[in-house]
């Protein structure tokens, strides 16, 4: 998922949501000079007027997805690295894939280098870049095609990344200012399972949430594995057994999403 800010000239706030296929449409009539594109915002429809040209499409009903919910509120890892230099990586571990074959580029962070590698039915093929990285060591998985995506999306020469450990999305932004943000969720994530657990209550404790979600066996297993700091909430590791999980609150563990609904 990507995000750009853009200023625009206009008197009035207003909130709508644009179909994808317009997006791509209106991108093909723009051009790099500075002419200004007119909007004009309906209750149902948007019109774009680009030159001689104009778009019309319909609006799609309701809200934006909260796309704010899935941004690492911590920041554990982080890395500014040139933009070119780490699209060319991807790029080459992105050979062995195609539209058959899809395995994830691996990413491990640690002593001021990225090692990149890619094992599919193709081939292997390994990378690494040398570049300064702050906090501690993380290894994570991408697609390839989301991950260029979020690093072509960047228009400046060198971009930051943000990480939260492996079980959380990977932010790619400027280096100063906010102009644009893109969220890589990570393989692990891409590939968790989900589990649903209904409560009549205000809330339950993390540990009776892990057994009723089967992650864990007995209240014993999910002490450990809690004390332990295996297991997220909300994105941020707790080591709080009984910790109270509300409505809409989420515990991650080994590979299992469970949702308080």
């Amino acid at each position: 998922m990507a995000i750009r800010s853009e200023n625009v000239d206009s008197e009035s706030k207003n909130r709508f949501v644009v179909p994808g296929k317009t997006q791509h449409e209106v991108l093909k009539l723009l051009t790099d000079d500075e002419e200004n594109t007119e909007i004009i915002i309906g209750q149902r429809h948007i019109t774009f007027k680009i030159k001689n040209y104009r778009i019309i499409s319909r609006l799609i009903e309701g809200t934006f997805i909260e796309y704010k919910s899935a941004i690492p509120k911590e920041t554990k890892t982080e890395v500014v690295i040139n933009t070119r230099t780490i699209i060319d990586a991807v790029e080459r571990m992105s050979l062995l894939n195609n539209d058959r074959i899809q395995s994830p580029v691996r990413c491990i962070f640690s002593d001021d280098e990225i090692k990149l590698s890619c094992t599919s039915a193709v081939g292997r093929a390994n990378d690494v870049i040398s570049v300064p990285i702050i906090g501690e060591s993380v290894e994570i998985g991408f697609n390839n095609r989301y991950l260029l995506d979020a690093l072509k999306n960047a228009d400046t020469d060198e971009i930051k990344l943000i990480l939260n450990g492996s079980l959380t999305a990977m932010i790619v932004k400027p280096v100063k200012g906010d102009s644009y943000l893109s969220i890589v969720v990570s393989d692990e994530v891409r590939q968790m399972k989900t589990e649903k657990i209904k409560i009549d209550s205000e809330y339950i404790k993390l540990q009776d949430l892990l057994k009723l979600g089967g992650a864990v066996e007995t209240g014993g297993q999910a002490k450990v594995v809690i004390q332990n700091g295996d297991v997220t909430v909300n994105g941020e590791i707790c080591t709080m057994r009984g910790k109270k999980m509300r409505v809409g609150d989420t515990a991650v563990f080994d590979g299992l999403e469970i949702i308080v609904e």
